[in-house]
């Protein structure tokens, strides 16, 4: 998404990914600092940042107005070139960035060709992804076993003969393996000892995500990871996106926070072929004890659908499907907005 924000005494800018703005004043103005309100995204290695500038300027390579600088302030060897009379390349180092670090890049005391200086220096932080960032399984496998993990320890520490819970203390070190002190003492203990009802089948995290249908690496560097699902609708949960942000605490990531956000707008959004595929991937899990499965999509439909949530009622779009397998035939429906599957009766 392209964001600007426009100011009548500018007459100068420049755009950089997304749009930034620079100000341009008189000679021997003394600039300012700011920092670019799109700091902080996450680019590959080899990242290129394209500076454009509504005028034609000067750039002089000995000049030091476009610099780079890592952590811990030391100035990157980047290539800067002039692409036209209004453009400049910032180019990475030629062995890269280094994976998970944060840098700054620098833009100062840029001047137009008719000697006129920027009266805004610009500073804007990104960080390297991690080399595995494009590893989905790798985030998948640390949300669900984590998922799973925290709520086998909680459960171990349930007390069946009074039905509630034990003491804490007693799962306190197990929990130290897998989530930071912080969400330990903020969270988890008080679900545990005030929320947690295992009989009830009730769960912080959700049972099952549905990575396939929706995953976002939001954050990946070598210090936090912060990663995004979703939970499908079912009779259990009303569904839901979930956000896992995870610390690295000597070489072990541990879970540091968890947050829940219920569907809005255009939901999950899920089409009819991503929809087709998911049926086939859950239907063919041995699990369901098919060898055979087709799933062919027949028909979109919508159906009133209670939200207790709001207490209002919603027309949902759902896409049917039918299932074929070596052991019967059925239909089912999909909707996109939530992912709930809905059963049908022999005949419907």
């Amino acid at each position: 998404m392209n964001r600007y924000t426009r100011n009548k005494s500018l007459i100068g800018f420049i755009f950089m990914s997304v749009f930034v703005f620079l100000f341009i004043g008189a000679t021997g103005a003394v600039a300012d600092e700011k920092e670019w309100k799109e700091s902080g995204e996450v680019v590959p290695v080899d990242k290129v940042w394209n500076i454009t500038f509504n005028t034609s300027i000067m750039y002089d390579q000995d000049s030091g107005g476009i610099t780079v600088r890592d952590q811990s302030g030391t100035k990157v060897d980047v290539t800067v070139k002039q692409n036209g009379e209004d453009k400049l390349e910032v180019l990475p180092p030629g062995e890269g960035y280094t994976p998970g670090e944060s840098y700054v890049l620098r833009i100062a005391e840029i001047a137009s060709t008719q000697k006129v200086k920027m009266t805004d220096n610009i500073t804007m932080t990104f960080t390297i992804e991690e080399s595995s960032s494009n590893d989905k399984q790798a985030y998948i496998d640390l949300v669900e076993s984590t998922n799973s993990t925290i709520r086998n320890i909680l459960v171990s520490g349930w007390d069946e003969e009074t039905l509630s819970s034990g003491d804490f203390s007693d799962i306190k070190g197990d929990l130290e393996k897998v989530a930071t002190d912080r969400f330990i003492q903020d969270t988890l203990k008080p679900y545990f000892e005030l929320e947690m009802c295992y009989p009830c089948d009730s769960s912080m995290f959700p049972f099952s995500i549905a990575s396939d249908l929706y995953f976002e690496v939001i954050k990946a560097t070598k210090d936090e990871r912060v990663l995004q699902t979703a939970e499908l609708s079912d009779e259990l949960s009303e569904g839901m996106i979930v956000t896992y942000t995870f610390k690295n605490e000597d070489g072990k990531w541990l879970l540091d926070d968890y947050q829940q956000e219920r569907f809005s707008g255009d939901g999950l959004d899920t089409n009819v072929d991503t929809a087709q595929a998911y049926l086939e991937g859950m239907y063919q899990d041995p699990n369901y004890g098919y060898e055979d499965v087709e799933v062919v999509y027949k028909e979109n439909g919508t159906e009133e659908k209670y939200d207790w949530y709001t207490n209002k009622s919603y027309d949902r779009t759902y896409y049917l499907f039918q299932i074929n397998t070596d052991k019967g035939d059925f239909k089912r429906k999909f909707f996109p907005y939530d992912g709930y599957i809905g059963y049908l009766e022999d005949g419907d």
